[in-house]
């Protein structure tokens, strides 16, 4: 732990209840500081580095953002959607890919954020009991991580730990992840239709690049879905909600 920033992106802050010494630089903090976690890295063996740790959702709904906007910016200075003419372009073929790169990431974040938050809310000790055709299999939270997807995350293991509703078929929100996940699926599972020729009416990975809705924003709904209402709110969220508009 150590005195820090209020930035809204870390994972834990609070105030020592009490003086505190810290093993790793002899330093003593008064009660009442600001703390938060920590990791303490080795550069080398004499120096070392303390590094505040990020919330994972948080970071990477902020990633999401940063890109979305970079893109954005690229598009408005190629002049693609005033332009009044019928065949249109980026300013050159750097330009293009750029933006591209920088859709792809946002997309890839945002939907990583999304990964990171319901693995953050499932309790250490939380079982899942899934009922198959011949028995019922139990799983611990490794077992969830790992093997249920993300889908039936959202849909039944989230709601019943948080003892709300499911967003699916409920809320808008869960259109907003569908349309998410579905891009980014293609994104990792790139098909070779996707690397040739083609014309305005094939529906292609760069079609829904250039069309797709703010990655951030689809990722962040759903996220307030489960939690806007709550009493106990991640402090990460509290400030996430006016610094990812």
């Amino acid at each position: 732990m150590m005195e820090n920033g209020t930035d809204w992106r870390l994972q834990t802050q609070g105030s020592l209840s009490k003086d505190w010494k810290s093993p790793w630089t002899g330093e003593t903090h008064k009660k009442g500081s600001k703390i938060t976690v920590v990791s303490i890295i080795e550069l080398t063996k004499k120096k070392h580095v303390t590094l505040p740790i990020p919330n994972a959702t948080a970071s990477c709904l902020n990633i999401s953002k940063k890109t979305w906007l970079a893109a954005r910016e690229l598009r408005k200075t190629s002049g693609l959607d005033k332009s009044i003419k019928n065949q249109v372009s980026f300013r050159c073929d750097r330009d293009a890919i750029d933006y591209l790169e920088l859709i792809m990431q946002s997309i890839v974040f945002a939907f990583t954020a999304l990964e990171a938050f319901v693995n953050e809310i499932i309790p250490s000790d939380y079982k899942y009991e899934k009922k198959g055709k011949k028995a019922t299999e139990i799983y611990t939270k490794e077992e969830i991580e790992r093997w249920v997807s993300i889908d039936e995350k959202l849909d039944k293991i989230i709601p019943a730990i948080l003892k709300v509703g499911t967003p699916k078929g409920r809320d808008q929100s869960w259109q907003g992840f569908k349309d998410l996940k579905n891009i980014r699926d293609r994104l990792i599972h790139m098909k070779s239709d996707d690397r040739k020729d083609s014309g305005p009416d094939a529906k292609t990975i760069w079609t829904a690049l250039m069309k797709t809705e703010p990655p951030y924003k689809q990722a962040f709904t759903i996220v307030k879905y489960f939690i806007d209402d709550k009493t106990s709110t991640p402090s990460w969220f509290q400030h996430g909600s006016i610094n990812l508009k």
